[in-house]
């Protein structure tokens, strides 16, 4: 039985690697402020505005953290990040992914994955980040869209294809399936949390980079079988996204306060390569195979449980928690911000 759903684990909490974080952006974040109105005898008066619908907000271009570019733009000495410009990727103008593929006339969706894309409590499962960019979608294709679900807590880059679990068959069981087809995803981090327990127990780094070598080769011979224009003839996309973590980049793990119950009390400071081989196996697989990765370790890093301490890379005053108490699941507003990211690759 695998462990508690910890789908992005947090292991990569105990790395500290010094990301660098994108735009500090408010993205989905819609507030009620006071606005000025006139009546009809033409006297002012000061009321709240009406919230944006999230079909609204999400259609909305991303807008830029004051006096930053984006992330990748950022200089960094030789292994502190993955270094995701060697495979020659094109980046989308919104810098929260990719930009492979051109998102139109989509039939049917279908979410695979682990928890992140399952979502757990305590958030209300209409806040799930899986069911609001439901309802984006379908302002955007049409009602009549068809939405499938085969993620589960705990999965690993294996139960995409492979027995028992198969999400992918299991949601696609035909061997041509004849409407265009939208795949989403989050995978990676619980192959991760099964290599750090290897780490624990002894195992070589060269036996646990095998193990992420083989983590990379299995998503991507998931997202080969879903872009197969034999199985797809009138098309398909992928968008799936990369591992984030909790720390800001500090690798402080205890700033989450349930860490220790899930037995992440002690640093990994070792594991970065395999974190970054894991990274950087994502992006080469999203260029190979035309799919877009969104970068959510890039856009949660600040929002983590350093989000107040303005000594860390990633600070930027008034940035907001977008983790729950569980360390690596999204609060409500972490799963508006993937929606804004799914959503942001979408229309672009």
């Amino acid at each position: 039985m695998r462990w508690f759903p910890t789908s992005l684990f947090l292991v990569v909490l105990m790395l500290g690697l010094p990301w660098s974080c994108s735009q500090p952006n408010p993205g989905v974040e819609v507030q009620s402020e006071p606005t000025q109105t006139t009546d009809a005898n033409g006297k002012e008066s000061s009321q709240e505005e009406e919230k944006a619908t999230p079909e609204e907000v999400l259609k909305e271009e991303t807008p830029e953290k004051p006096g930053k570019t984006c992330f990748l733009k950022q200089k960094f000495e030789e292994g502190q990040r993955p270094n995701y410009e060697k495979f020659n990727p094109t980046f989308g103008s919104h810098c929260v992914g990719t930009n492979h593929q051109d998102i139109k006339g989509v039939e049917q969706v279908v979410f695979v994955g682990d928890s992140i894309t399952a979502g757990t409590p305590p958030t209300d499962p209409k806040q799930f980040y899986r069911n609001t960019t439901t309802e984006a979608l379908k302002a955007k294709f049409g009602d009549n869209l068809i939405i499938k679900d085969c993620s589960k807590w705990g999965a690993r880059t294996d139960d995409l294809l492979l027995d028992p679990h198969k999400q992918l068959k299991t949601c696609l069981p035909n061997d041509v399936e004849p409407k265009k087809t939208l795949i989403i995803m989050t995978m990676g981090g619980n192959d991760l949390q099964s290599i750090a327990k290897d780490n624990q127990k002894g195992v070589s780094m060269d036996k646990l980079m095998a193990k992420a070598e083989k983590a990379v080769s299995l998503l991507r011979d998931a997202i080969v079988w879903a872009k197969d224009p034999k199985r797809f003839p009138n098309g398909s996309y992928v968008i799936f996204g990369n591992i984030y973590e909790y720390t800001d980049g500090t690798g402080d793990v205890k700033s989450c306060p349930a860490s220790k119950a899930v037995g992440l009390d002690q640093p990994w400071p070792e594991g970065r390569p395999i974190l970054i081989a894991l990274n950087e196996g994502f992006m080469k697989i999203a260029v190979d195979t035309k799919s877009d990765m969104i970068f959510l370790l890039e856009e949660f890093c600040g929002h983590g449980f350093h989000n107040e301490d303005p000594k860390t890379e990633c600070y930027y005053p008034g940035a907001e928690q977008w983790f729950d108490f569980t360390c690596t699941h999204p609060n409500p507003t972490g799963h508006d911000q993937i929606t804004r990211m799914v959503m942001s690759v979408v229309n672009e």
